[in-house]
């Protein structure tokens, strides 16, 4: 996927959903809500914030830089 200043925060979101996946791999990391909605646990939610911050960050310098 060519990264563009319009899609920066979805492939962020992508790779930071990845590496959560990965970092806690075996490990819980969602829950379901009495709607039936699933959340990250916190571990995995701290864990996706850092993420996406480094991602977003680092996707919008190279973006910026192309």
């Amino acid at each position: 996927m060519k990264i563009t200043p319009e899609n920066v925060n979805e492939v962020a979101a992508e790779l930071a959903e990845d590496q959560v996946a990965w970092h806690l791999r075996g490990q819980k990391i969602w829950w379901d809500a009495d709607n039936g909605d699933q959340h990250y646990t916190e571990r995995a939610q701290d864990l996706f914030n850092q993420y996406y911050d480094l991602f977003t960050d680092s996707l919008t310098q190279e973006v910026a830089n192309a």
